[in-house]
């Protein structure tokens, strides 16, 4: 998708968050970022084991599904694993 075809998009999206003034808001700045995530192969577990031994935790996107969430979700379980 072309930057001026995801701009009107994102525009439209941000004014049914934010109102009609969203529209007139400036893009600065586009960054395409090749490989964001890790890769998620078909058939992969949804997520690997938190605890590898005692004291020793692994949190992250890369340890479950790729994500902004799953790497909140597992920071949580870890942290959540700790306090126990």
């Amino acid at each position: 998708m072309a930057v001026a075809d995801l701009t009107a998009q994102l525009r439209e999206e941000l004014a049914a968050w934010f109102g009609p003034a969203a529209r007139q808001w400036a893009h600065l700045r586009t960054y395409h970022i090749e490989h964001a995530l890790p890769v998620y192969l078909a058939g992969q577990p949804v997520q690997l084991p938190l605890k590898l031994a005692e004291g020793l935790y692994r949190c992250g996107d890369w340890a479950a599904y790729p994500s902004l969430n799953a790497a909140l979700a597992t920071g949580r379980e870890v942290a959540t694993m700790l306090r126990s």
